[in-house]
């Protein structure tokens, strides 16, 4: 038998599970009815969600049937509106097949460069920027018709479920006669839907043909991408491996025979291929003829206009020349770097642009060492070029490079020796020569031994190099020549003085733009890289860390930078067209117009941070905690500062005094200099500075001796001894008054007879002069007219003397005398 124990356990599991069999169990036992009620539950739980919605939702009532028209009929409305805003498939329709030939003839270039690789070797970074070009055009015409598509599926998904609603109303209606009032007007509406529903299929089915044509143009283009991408390794990894010959193999020597068939046929393909670029870019062309000649034109006719400088005379003697570069120059960079101007164009172009680099080099090179150098390193690559151009044979090209370079050795060798025998503090020019020789020697060594893509990429990178410093240097030059020139002829007359001047302040510009752009084209002719202004974009949006956080990026700081110098051109331009030109037609006083120009500065000044916060994405409402900040430091430290800083605005603005008053602040009188914001500086007639802070001249009394007007009455002293002729004395004063130069008539002066003095009988002489600079002056002119008027009449001017009378003395003190002694 079992222990108790373990039966109370047994008893107790049992109950346990008995009672989960009732509870698993226990409804399904009721009748027939119960068990019907199951099998529909259990029918509906088999159905899927959709379905599951259809059978809860209730039928729709009978104020649900007959509303909604006017809502249907304004969102039908609304939906041909925005079917009528949205982008024309038909448009895309007429440009898929355009894009797609430009990339089946990419695709073409770019298997015939994988088949021949030496002849296309320097057309693969041309390529690959084709390809960039054609992937962000594709990718920005594909953007707005995957929108269009996605919102054309929702608007589809939203009718359907109108049709839906609509179709099983009807089959509702159908079954109750009492709602066949309202039949007519949802089967109005049903044919509405389904007007609708159809309109968006057409739609949308375009959409769909376009988006999916253009995605298959996207495939294609990143398997191209991939394609260029081997080609390119393929080149790298050939350029330190021997690809020819050496000269001295008899395999370079037997390739000779035969060259000249292959040079005809290359020559000819070579200038059909020209040919149909130029036929291809007419338009553009022709616009860069059109301008070229304008502004040869121009030049010419301004040729030995007075007052110009040096440099921009000297361009002037070229017009043709001085035409021509800037406008093929800005081509290139712009439309032929863009990947969208034939290859053969662009060769053509930066010929010429190498051809009129050549006379212009001339003008402004000052050695003439050096103006033989780039000379010649401008003919050499100009040659360079041309038999690029004319797809001279590989043999005959190693045989060129090989000469060039050892002309090139020659000219660096010559040029080096008389520098260090003429010139000898010019150690950096000798020291490039000197590398450049060594580079020279490295290219003709790879050349000899048969390194062939060596050499060729070091000869026309080197090449390439010297002539993008010396284009972006001339390009710099005739900027500022063209802006003075332009200056010059302006009808302003400010501009015209001033048009030097305003091209030297423009100067940092151009340089620092000049600098970035072609600083990028010589690191991409370094790198094998493609060059567009796209690239530069990308260059200046990436960030640059600072630390571990990543702040800040070039854009940034440039924006940062041009904002600043263009806002203190700005106002400095504006200062001097209101000193020089405006203010002084209405004959306004200096020191009006100096607080004029100065309030114009500093609202200058605000806007610039203003549009500097803009340019950096920063809010006003932003520098609210900057702000507080402030204010707690103005409230403990900087009182002094905000204090004399609002003193500075309210002397602008109320003008209590202004630049070249004269006032007197104490013992202290002189001239204003210059009115700061928070400090005024006062030069006194001892030649003395005196800075005082604004504070004190609004708080302190303060002598304004020409806030109205420079008129001044001065004031003249004069004494004479007791017994002198009144009469006499005061015409003696007005006839001094009178005679003198710079005493005004109107007001007269008059001579006044104030007190009896102690020594003298005290008179004075009140004169009016035009100027108060000129008070001092007058006042000791008048003083010595006085004094030899009245020694002329026999008038004494008394000095002070003190009579001593004694009435009584003490006999003890005249017995200490003694008799006899006074």
């Amino acid at each position: 038998m079992l222990p108790a124990s373990r039966l109370n356990l047994l008893f107790i599991a049992g109950l346990l599970f008995s009672t989960l069999l009732l509870l698993l169990f226990g409804p399904a036992a009721p009748g027939l009815a119960e068990s019907g009620e199951a099998a529909e539950k259990s029918a509906a739980a088999s159905l899927d969600k959709g379905q599951k919605k259809l059978l809860q939702k209730k039928a729709p009532s009978l104020e649900e049937l007959m509303g909604g028209d006017v809502q249907l009929a304004k969102e039908r409305i609304d939906l041909e509106e925005k079917l009528a805003t949205m982008v024309d498939p038909l448009a895309m329709k007429e440009r898929i097949p355009e894009l797609e030939g430009k990339i089946e003839e990419l695709a073409g270039e770019i298997d015939q460069a994988g088949q021949r690789p030496q002849q296309y070797d320097e057309q693969l970074a041309v390529l690959e920027m084709t390809l960039q070009g054609l992937e962000k055009i594709v990718t920005e015409e594909g953007g707005p018709y995957t929108q269009a598509q996605e919102e054309l599926i929702l608007a589809h998904v939203h009718w359907a479920k109108q049709q839906q609603k609509l179709t099983r109303a009807m089959e509702q209606i159908q079954e109750n006669d009492a709602l066949q009032l309202v039949a007519q007007d949802v089967k109005t509406r049903l044919e509405q839907v389904n007007s609708a529903l159809e309109l968006l299929g057409q739609h949308l089915e375009a959409q769909k043909t376009a988006v999916t044509r253009l995605e298959a143009m996207q495939v294609h283009l990143y398997g191209l991408e991939a394609q260029l991408r081997e080609i390119s390794h393929k080149h790298q990894r050939a350029i330190m491996t021997r690809t020819a010959p050496p000269f001295f193999a008899a395999e370079y020597w037997t390739s000779l025979r035969g060259i000249s068939r292959e040079a005809g046929a290359n020559l000819g393909q070579a200038t059909y291929a020209k040919l149909s670029a130029i036929k291809q870019e007419l338009d553009h062309l022709i616009v860069l003829t059109i301008l070229s000649l304008t502004a040869w034109g121009w030049i010419r006719r301004c040729a030995g206009s007075p007052g110009l400088s040096p440099r921009c005379a000297a361009f002037t003697r070229r017009p043709l020349a001085t035409a021509l570069f800037p406008v093929l120059t800005i081509y290139t960079l712009t439309l032929g770097s863009s990947g969208e101007t034939p290859y053969d164009l662009t060769q053509l172009i930066h010929l010429a642009v190498v051809i009129t680099l050549l006379p212009l080099s001339l003008l402004l090179i000052p050695s003439p060492g050096l103006r033989k150098f780039f000379s010649r390193s401008v003919l050499f690559l100009a040659l360079t070029m041309l038999l690029q151009l004319i797809a001279l044979p590989q043999p005959l090209m190693r045989f060129y490079i090989f000469a060039a370079t050892c002309g090139g050795l020659i000219l660096c060798g010559r040029q080096a020796w008389q520098t260090h025998r003429k010139q000898k503090n010019r150690l950096w020019l000798l020291l490039a020569l000197e590398l450049g020789a060594l580079f020279m020697l490295v290219i003709m060594g790879s050349t000899f031994l048969g390194l062939d893509k060596l050499s060729q990429y070091l000869f026309t990178a080197f090449l390439r190099s010297l002539v993008n410093a010396l284009t972006g240097w001339m390009l710099y030059q005739v900027t500022i020549s063209l802006t003075e020139l332009i200056l010059s002829r302006t009808p302003l007359p400010l501009l015209r003085r001033h048009s030097q001047a305003i091209s030297r302040e423009l100067a940092p510009l151009f340089a620092t733009a000049y600098l970035a752009i072609f600083g990028l084209r010589l690191l991409q002719i370094l790198l094998r890289h493609p060059f567009s202004l796209a690239n530069m974009g990308e260059l200046l949006t990436s960030t640059i860390p600072i630390f571990s956080f990543k702040m800040l990026n070039l854009g940034v700081l440039l924006t940062t930078a041009a904002i600043i110098y263009a806002t203190i051109l700005f106002s400095r331009w504006l200062r001097a067209l209101l000193s020089q030109e405006l203010l002084p037609r209405y004959n306004i006083q200096r020191g009006a117009q100096l607080s004029v120009t100065r309030i114009v500065h500093y609202a200058v000044v605000l806007l610039g941070f203003i549009v500097l916060l803009k340019a950096l994405g920063l809010e006003l409402t932003q520098l609210t905690i900057l702000g507080g900040a402030l204010g707690v430091g103005l409230g403990f430290g900087m009182q002094a500062i905000f204090n004399n800083f609002v003193s500075g605005l309210i002397l602008l603005f109320e003008r209590p005094i202004k630049v070249g008053d004269i006032i007197q602040v104490g013992e202290e009188m002189g001239e204003i200099k210059d009115l700061g914001l928070r400090a005024t500086v006062v030069k006194t007639y001892d030649n003395a500075e005196i800075v005082i802070p604004n504070a004190d001249l609004i708080t302190g009394q303060v002598t304004n001796w020409t806030l109205a007007e420079r008129l001044i009455r001065i004031r003249v002293p004069v004494g004479v001894a007791y017994g002198s002729n009144i009469g006499q004395v005061m015409e003696i004063l007005l006839a001094c008054a009178e005679e003198h130069p710079l005493v005004l008539s109107t007001p007269k002066p008059r001579a006044l007879f104030l007190a009896f003095g102690a020594s003298s009988l005290d008179f004075e002489l009140l004169a009016w002069i035009p100027d108060v600079a000129e008070r001092l002056v007058v006042l000791s002119e008048l003083n010595q007219e006085i004094n030899d008027e009245f020694t002329a009449a026999n008038i004494e001017i008394p000095f002070p003397q003190q009579d001593l009378h004694l009435r009584s003395v003490d006999p003890a003190a005249g017995q200490a005398i003694g008799p006899g002694k006074n």
